[in-house]
């Protein structure tokens, strides 16, 4: 926009007042989510390697004298040695195999929830992430706790069997010294130590790798449907063009699933992304222009607009919010952000807010990198850039971000909990209704500077399809 456009052009800011009542009252952009609980989801369901690891974990164990084919007795492999004394053997795979009862509990329990999980999945029922995610992550727990303790009774029985005067005695009458019987038991317990290990950490690994995904999954989501319903209730063009898409969306599903949709009112933001939006606009009213890689929104002159930078209603942190939360209800875990005017401590000033909203929208500190007048900056570097000579700003900053950091995670477990109420009242039929929801592709984006405007990028791939 020219100068001259800038100047003479009518600037709007359709939203009340007192909704940005108080310098720092922004509250509004995290946004109850129980009555849309049902619009979230998961990314994916357990990978094959979840479902099945705790039953490859047992499925690996060394829980016979077959799986010790490498160890010798004085040069003779372990079941050629005792071929002839198949009671030593029973013994020995007797004391392998043997599962405490916790370990069997915990292998059901496990097994159960994946199975109960999975099914939900495939027949696209509701759930809440939330809930899926602390179940998954309590159960994992569980059989992690279980198997380090089935590993410790592995060790246990196996020295006591080993100290066992009737055992000892059939070692002996095959053939074995004192020497022999105690390197026998070192050399099993080395093996097992070793085993314990790969099995223990095989299992971790499997389960932490899901965990973690349906851990981001879950925040990008409640940051998606955060954004969606801030501008929803807030913005009455934002409001007109999801419904729109709201309606396309169920017509698409056709008939037999219309009744169910509008039924579960909690789901009817399922699968919208803001990169669905074709015209989106802040909450202050100023519109987030798409370019060719990325989104561009432009500031008032700043002569002319003083409430707008000055004043106590919040409106350029709230539009920085809107423009960064629609960055982060994308799926993107980093941004970039550009800024030129040649009043370096205006650009700064602008820059210390959008920082302030990137930190209140999720992103991490190493995830955001700016362009100031030129200058690109990131990490420590921008830190003392922006909050150098202010540190009480970069305080306050973070302080805020906890704020909203908690207020997203109190919101996500309300809205597990409406979850769970509004499942338990669904009939089964209406349940088996439920259409497959349609993955969209996310936008990728670069931006570029232009004078008196903020230019966002998103620097790091979408973690959500």
């Amino acid at each position: 926009m020219g100068l001259a456009a800038m100047l003479f052009s009518k600037i709007t800011y359709p939203f009340r007042a007192a909704r940005y009542g108080g310098a720092t009252n922004l509250n509004d952009f995290a946004p109850d989510l129980k009555e849309y609980c049902h619009s979230m989801k998961l990314k994916a369901a357990p990978s094959e390697e979840t479902t099945a690891a705790f039953d490859m974990y047992l499925a690996n164990r060394l829980n016979s004298v077959d799986k010790f084919s490498d160890l010798k007795v004085a040069g003779t492999p372990l079941t050629e040695k005792f071929k002839d004394h198949p009671d030593i053997l029973a013994d020995l795979n007797a004391t392998l195999g043997t599962l405490t009862d916790n370990t069997k509990d915990a292998q059901r329990s496990y097994n159960k929830k994946l199975k109960d999980i999975n099914t939900t999945f495939e027949n696209d029922e509701p759930y809440s992430p939330q809930r899926f995610t602390d179940s998954f992550a309590s159960r994992r727990g569980t059989a992690s706790a279980a198997i380090t303790a089935q590993q410790k009774k592995d060790l246990e029985r196996l020295e006591e069997k080993f100290q066992d005067p009737a055992f000892k005695a059939k070692l002996t009458a095959a053939g074995m010294s004192e020497g022999d019987i105690t390197k026998l038991k070192d050399e099993m317990k080395a093996k097992l130590v070793e085993s314990h290990k790969k099995e223990k950490e095989a299992f971790d690994k499997t389960t932490t790798d899901t965990l973690n995904k349906w851990t981001t999954d879950q925040q990008f989501e409640t940051a998606r449907l955060s954004w969606l319903l801030n501008q929803y209730k807030n913005n009455q063009a934002m409001r007109e063009q999801i419904d729109a898409i709201v309606a396309k969306k169920i017509r698409e599903q056709g008939e037999n699933e219309l009744s169910v949709q509008i039924t579960d009112k909690a789901a009817i933001f399922k699968d919208i992304k803001p990169s669905d939006i074709a015209n989106i606009t802040t909450v202050t009213g100023k519109p987030l222009t798409k370019t060719a890689k990325g989104y561009e929104l432009e500031m008032p002159n700043l002569w002319l607009s003083h409430a707008y930078y000055q004043g106590s209603l919040n409106r350029m942190r709230a539009d920085m919010r809107s423009l960064v939360g629609a960055i982060r209800a994308q799926g993107y875990s980093g941004i970039k952000l550009s800024f030129d005017h040649k009043d370096p401590d205006h650009a700064y000033k602008i820059a210390r807010e959008a920082y302030a909203a990137c930190r209140e929208e999720g992103f991490e500190p190493n995830k955001i990198k700016m362009v100031i007048n030129g200058e690109v900056l990131k990490g420590d570097e921008l830190h003392k850039k922006l909050f150098g000579t202010v540190p009480e700003k970069e305080k306050a900053a973070e302080l805020s971000a906890q704020h909203f950091e908690k207020m997203r995670g109190d919101r996500a477990k309300e809205a597990a909990g409406a979850s769970d109420v509004r499942i338990a009242q669904k009939s089964v039929a209406m349940r088996e209704e439920l259409g497959q929801g349609r993955r969209q592709q996310q936008a990728r984006a670069d931006a570029a500077r232009q004078s008196e405007r903020v230019d966002v990028e998103m620097t790091t791939a979408p973690q959500r399809a």
